[in-house]
């Protein structure tokens, strides 16, 4: 029989069928893993997809890229020589920016490409270009590889625009190009991304998500049940389809008079979104974990405020582990590169700063122990060391001279130094 409620109903069917329908087709594409491809089962297309719908991959990375810029760094070796051309590069080429590119790929692909650029007569270093992963790989004889004898990549074939939406393929030199990798496998070229790690999770908590945006509209909103006549008197068409005009037409002034055998009701959404919020949290904890950030950081789990410090504070150890991989990529696959063709004798490296008060008021503490137990003494290069940590201009020459000239510094002068150091530290922390 017709009626209002069965109308509504059918609509409200047809709706959330094509919704399923499409939801089906998308996860059913998205579990067909394509081909092995650039060192991965999923294409850069999807990671790039997934890095951009998920907000908890998206704020981590940009958590990781804040935390490593707003420490600053160092460039620290032997040879003044090469630490200033090292700190020259850096300076041109907007080092912050390309962090930002590095931290990205590396989360979102396991690895980075930039062309490093010579000027026209080859002998310098003059950019650093990213390159897109979706327009560079591998060099290969056949299906392998070409390597060197340290099984490194010989060469890269880079599709590189040139204006017009036109690309030229170019081959890369292992001279020209930085190729980064940090997560890795034994036995493979590729880093391993964390977010192909967890693509499934991301997918999965997207559909969470979904039906939990659909329960609260559904909740906030519900659909309308309009009874209409008796098993005696059964409304006409025009009239069930007079009342559903007006009840669809309800505004937040409208007034409306039905006769008694007219019944309105709503149908209340299930209540459900707790269950649906505990699946979106297991799915956030699984990306956070595997994304190197811990979980209550987001606010996922029950800690206590003491236990929200210690886990801070392991993170931040697995900030520095993943600064020390960039480090070292960076010295291997840039600064070794620059030195050897500007004949310069040493390879410096990048030493990132700490902005955690715990770990500097650490650092102070074993600095003074040391010092106290006369296993440390002062040394330029010693103070030099602290005043950098501390982000204090270092001695230059002249004080250097002078402190030299005057009386050794007394061990318990050193003790005040570094009490004065922990004092400082601590009430940083307070604050």
């Amino acid at each position: 029989m017709p009626s209002v409620l069965k109308k509504a109903v059918d609509k409200n069917i047809e709706s959330l069928a094509s919704k399923a329908i499409y939801r089906s087709k998308e996860s059913a594409r998205q579990k067909t893993y394509p081909k092995e491809e650039k060192g991965g089962s999923l294409s850069v297309d999807e990671l790039q997809r997934a890095f951009r719908m998920d907000e908890i991959v998206l704020g981590i990375v940009h958590i990781y890229t804040t935390a490593i810029i707003g420490s600053g760094y160092d460039i620290i070796g032997p040879e003044k020589k090469s630490v200033d051309r090292i700190k020259e590069f850096l300076n041109d080429i907007n080092f912050n920016l390309c962090i930002r590119e590095i931290v990205r790929d590396a989360f979102v692909f396991g690895k980075t490409y930039f062309e490093m650029v010579k000027n026209d007569k080859g002998t310098k270093y003059v950019n650093f270009v990213h390159i897109d992963p979706n327009n560079i790989e591998i060099k290969k004889n056949g299906n392998t590889p070409i390597l060197d004898e340290w099984n490194k990549p010989k060469k890269f074939v880079y599709r590189k625009m040139t204006g017009l939406g036109k690309t030229d393929k170019v081959i890369l030199n292992q001279d020209e190009i930085a190729y980064m990798t940090y997560f890795t496998l034994s036995g493979t070229l590729d880093g391993y991304a964390p977010v192909e790690t967890v693509y499934n999770s991301i997918t999965w908590k997207k559909n969470v998500e979904w039906s939990m945006g659909e329960g609260a509209h559904l909740y906030a909103a519900p659909p309308i049940i309009v009874k209409l006549g008796s098993p005696e008197r059964f409304p006409s068409q025009d009239y069930i389809d007079n009342v559903s005009r007006d009840i669809g037409n309800i505004g937040p002034n409208a007034v409306l008079v039905f006769p008694y055998d007219v019944e309105v009701d709503r149908l209340e959404a299930s209540r459900g979104m707790s269950e649906l919020s505990d699946f979106a949290d297991y799915f956030s904890r699984n990306i956070a974990i595997a994304m190197m950030y811990p979980p209550q950081l987001l606010g996922i789990g029950n800690v206590s405020g003491r236990s929200i410090e210690r886990i801070a504070e392991q993170w931040e150890l697995m900030l520095t582990g993943f600064q020390t991989i960039i480090a070292d990529q960076l010295r291997e696959e840039v600064f070794a590169k620059i030195c050897d063709l500007e004949n310069l004798r040493s390879v410096p490296r990048i030493e990132w700063k700490s902005t955690s008060g715990s770990i500097k008021l650490s650092a102070a503490r074993r600095l003074a122990t040391l010092m106290r137990s006369g296993l440390l003494t002062w040394d330029p290069m010693l103070e030099n060391y602290v005043r950098r940590i501390e982000n204090i201009p270092p001695m230059g020459k002249e004080a250097v001279q002078r402190r030299n000239e005057d009386t050794k510094t007394s061990l318990s002068n050193m003790d005040e130094i570094f009490e004065a150091m922990d004092e400082s530290v601590a009430k940083a922390l307070e604050r």
